[in-house]
This record gives C-alpha cells, structure tokens and sequence, in this order.
C-alpha cells in the first residue's frame, strides 16, 4: 500500500480510495458502509445543502441465538452532512408525551410540509404509526393528534412529496400471513389518511417490507425489500405509468447480496434524486456477521435506468459513490494508514490497524470487557495538529475517555478529558493546537452509563487527527499541463476502468466537466490501475488527471462513461 500524498493535495479534498481491480471489504479508505455504525432502513432527506439520514438504530438486539429477536432497538437520531462523505451523528429527544418504550422504535421517515415544519413518521412496537414535527430536521420533536396513530396497520411508513406539492405515505398492511404494500394519499393536516389505499404490490405470504416511493420522467416506481436476512434479503421494485394511484406492475429484483465480496442482505432502502442522478441508499448485514442478529450497515451505490424507464440492476459495491457536493473537511488525516498498537483485540477482524483504515466497515473491539482499555497512533512524525475525531463503535451511547499526546512516546500530556462524558455523538470531536508524534486514547467505563444489553467490549471504527492549518485545496477547475506521462484509459465491458501511464504519480483525479473532483485515486509511480468504482460515475464525459508528489500535472485523458 502506497502512503496517499499529503500536501498540496491534501486528500484531494475527497477521501483518496485505493485503486485495485475490485475493491474488498476490508480494503482501505472504502466508501461503504457510509456510516460508522449500526444502522438500518435509512430515509434520505435533502434539505437546502444539507443530507440528512434518519433511520432505525440497530446493534441493541440479543447477541445469543440463531437470529434476530427483534426485541431491542437503540434511541433515534439523524446522522447529517454537507458533502455526502463527512457525517455527524446526534441523538435527539423524543417527541413530547411519547417517551422511549419497549426499545422498539424503527423506519422514521421525514419530509417538510408546506407550513415549513418537519413531519416525522414513526413505527413502534408493530404496526403503529405515529407522527412528529419539528421546526428544524434536528428537532426538537413534538408529538401530533396527542400520540395517537396516524391509521391502523401500517408498518415502515415512508412519505411522499409529489411534484405538485400533494403528500402521500406508502407502507405495508400485514393482514394473517400475508403481505401488501400500498399508498395513501395525506389530507391536509399530514396526520389522517384520504380515502382507501391503492395496492402497488400484494405478495401474498412472501415477506414484503420497507417501500418507498420516488418519481422519474413521470413513472412513479415503489421500491421494497423482500427475502430473509440470512442472506436472500433484497430490493424490487413496482412502477405505475397512470399516476401515484394507478395500476403498478411487478418489475425485477434490482439489488441483492453479492456474497463473494462479502456484501450480504442488502435492503430497506431510500432513493435520492440530485439534478438527474438517482442514488439508492440501502442497508446490508456487517462482516463479519454475528448469528444473523441486527448488526446493519448503511450503503450507497449509483442506480440507473434503462432506455424504457426500468431500473437496471444495481451491483453493490464497497467503494460507494463519494462525494455529491464540495467537501467540508479539507483538512488532512494524518493518521491515515498510520500504526496503532492496543490493548488488546478480540481477533484478526477486529485489529488495531482497523482504526486507521478509514474504512466504515472496519473497527478495533477489545478483548475482553475489562477496562481500561487503550490504543496508541503513532504519526510517523511530529505534526501540528488541530482536533481529534473519534468515531466510536456505538453513537448512541456514552464513552468516556482521556486523550494524552506525546512527541516522543515517553513524556506525556493532557489533550482532552472526557472522563465524565455525555455526549451521544459521532464523531465526538476534541480540538486543540499542539504538536504531536504519538496519541493514546484511553477508554474508561467507570463514569459512563452504557446500555445493559449491548456488548461491552469497547469498541472503535475510526480515529482520525487533523493537521493544523492544512486548509490548501485544488482548483475547482481542470488544472493543465504536460501530458507526457502517456496517461491511456480504457473503459472494460464488466465497468471497470483500467488506467496505464509511466513517470511519477501519487493520484489520480476524475473530474466532471464543470470542474467537480468526483473521484480520487491513490496510485505508485508508474503502472496500471483497475479501478471497479466507475459504475457509480453518472453516463457522460470526464477528465482524468494524474499527479505528481509535488502537485503538479502529469498527464491527463479523457474518459467517456
């Protein structure tokens, strides 16, 4: 592995992905998992030039037994972003009158009405629909009709804002042992159905879950979720030609298990139209799997439609899609691919390097439950550093904990105390300007309240240390210069492409031709890249460009998708 260029470059602005014939799960700086954590059946909500991911909190169920028990859920919360890429999680209270029961509460889903308030969406404890608004997709949250169910059986509720402005909520009506997914239309009020529902798709006993609804070109399409979470777990969809509530025909399944890489129940997805993208937002079992049980991850790949407006069949990936708008955190990650030394680690899977990997779908786990537990970064060098970012493995829990830094690994001092820590956040973020070499984190459970039936190993996906000061980005723009580094492109017919150039390099940038950085690639001096990322590139033309160390061009070409 080739240590990613920092300087100039600076990451590119875009978390550099390593350039490989296909990406592997455990492979550095992957683009999914999107999330650190254990989340599933996402809502995307784009709100002005924010992301906003509500979704059930998983990790919370039984870690004993053939599968998932279904009994423990954890609190909601909304994980939010700029950039696609630099989330933040934070918990948020709930609504008023409604406090947290039964540890089941799942598949919130969120749109903003006509009057400017939020309306959340809710299932709890079965087939029961409740409502929340807000005036902020942050909250707080407020309890409408004083709790009462917006209507009887409806189970992962997903709303719908149509083009002229008219609301609706499809959702799956379980009626004995059979399944049907259907479409309301809302009055007014957001919070009482309008006339009957208007079936989209009846299943009979075929599991049928999790839909939701967006329009293209005037198709209106319902995805949803059938199969088991053993591993059949999938997406199909239905569309209707004749209106939101017209006829729907059966289309084909468009996204399931790729088990060769590791990828395995894919479902309960959202869909997200930016300009005339369409991204599916989905989630998948983590790997390693533990006994089936509610250990789910959020994903992202690219969806594409065929010349007669059917869904084409989407290949989930563990590179993802990147970054949808211009990046947030330009800062560097120093501690990229840098050394950590533990504790202890419960096995090979869950290492100490799996804290620097930056890779979502990786994390370190202690041992054993004992404590205090701690890990140890070294930089490689002395750095100005300006904050710590600390992607623990369970967000909506306490973790308290001491950082200590060092520039030669014997003299220690304080950089942040967090003994008695409260924040339910992710990444918790410490900030402070020093000069560093070495950093220790030391985790402490004696002052911090976790939940009972969670495992109490302590666990973390990711730290990264930003470098003071490092604020240098690219150009918007191409940049130009020499192309004499022969820099080839060939686009292969599995998607990938294959990259072939001689001289110097340490990245290689895919632009737009607006000037968007779309893709960063970390790459040696001279040689041949195959990368598997290409399918989540819209259809169109864009530019490759090569990079020396120093930042300066060294070849370019041009790649047609």
């Amino acid at each position: 592995m080739h240590r990613p260029y920092i300087g100039i470059l600076l990451l590119l602005t875009l978390p550099v992905i390593l350039c490989s014939a296909y990406a592997g799960i455990w492979d550095a700086g992957n683009g999914n998992p999107l999330l650190p954590g254990y989340f599933a059946d996402p809502d995307i909500f784009q709100d002005g030039a924010t992301f906003y991911i509500y979704s059930t909190t998983d990790g919370y169920d039984p870690l004993s037994g053939t599968g998932a028990s279904f009994t423990h859920f954890g609190p909601f919360g909304v994980w939010y972003s700029s950039d696609f890429v630099n989330w933040q999680f934070r918990t948020f209270s709930y609504p008023a009158g409604f406090p947290y029961q039964d540890d089941r509460l799942w598949a919130p889903s969120v749109t903003k009405g006509a009057n400017g308030l939020y309306y959340m969406y809710y299932i709890r404890s079965g087939n029961y629909c409740y409502l929340a608004t807000a005036p902020s997709p942050l909250g707080p949250w407020s309890n409408v009709k004083n709790g009462a169910q917006v209507g009887p059986n409806m189970f992962d509720t997903d709303v719908f804002r149509d083009t002229d402005g008219t609301y609706y909520v499809d959702y799956q009506i379980h009626s004995g042992s059979d399944y049907t997914i259907v479409v309301s239309k809302l009055d007014t009020s957001m919070d009482t159905l309008s006339g009957s529902p208007t079936t989209i798709y009846a299943s009979g006993t075929s599991l049928a879950e999790g839909p939701s609804l967006f329009k293209r070109n005037g198709i209106y399409y319902c995805t949803f979720s059938q199969g088991s979470l053993a591993g059949s777990y999938n997406v199909k969809y239905a569309y209707s030609t004749t209106g939101i509530l017209g006829t729907y025909t059966l289309g084909s399944e468009i996204l399931q298990s790729a088990s060769g890489s590791n990828i395995i129940a894919t479902g309960g997805n959202t869909v997200l139209k930016l300009d005339t993208n369409y991204y599916i937002v989905y989630h998948r079992m983590r790997y390693p799997q533990i006994n089936n049980a509610l250990f789910r991850q959020i994903c992202a790949d690219r969806m594409t439609f065929n010349a007669n407006g059917t869904i084409a069949a989407i290949t989930p990936t563990n590179t993802g899609i990147g970054a949808l708008a211009a990046v947030s955190v330009a800062d560097s990650n120093v501690a990229r691919g840098k050394t950590v030394t533990v504790s202890s680690a419960m096995d090979t899977n869950f290492s100490a390097k799996r804290v620097t990997d930056e890779n979502n779908g990786t994390l370190w786990k202690a041992a054993t439950t004992a404590f205090p537990q701690w890990l140890v970064i070294n930089l490689g060098q002395s750095y100005p550093i300006s904050r710590v970012e600390t992607f623990f493995e369970y967000p909506t829990e306490y973790y308290c904990y001491q950082i200590q830094y060092s520039t030669d690994s014997l003299t220690w001092y304080l950089y942040a105390d967090r003994t008695h820590n409260t924040a339910r956040v992710s990444p918790v973020i410490d900030s402070d300007a020093v000069t560093a070499r070495y950093l220790r984190i030391t985790i402490d459970s004696s002052s911090c309240k976790r939940d009972t039936t969670l495992d109490s190993t302590v666990g973390i996906f990711e730290v990264k240390v930003r470098k003071n000061g490092a604020t240098a980005t690219l150009p918007a723009g191409a940049r130009t210069g020499t192309t004499g580094y022969g820099l080839t492109v060939q686009h292969l017919p599995d998607g990938r492409f294959v990259f072939t150039w001689k001289g110097p390099a340490v990245a290689l940038v895919i632009y737009n031709l607006q000037g968007r950085l779309m893709r960063s690639l970390s790459v040696s001096n001279g040689g041949r890249c195959a990368w598997d990322g290409a399918n989540a590139l819209g259809r169109g033309v864009y530019r490759a460009v090569l990079y020396d160390r120093a930042g300066a061009e060294t070849g370019s070409a041009t790649v047609v998708r």
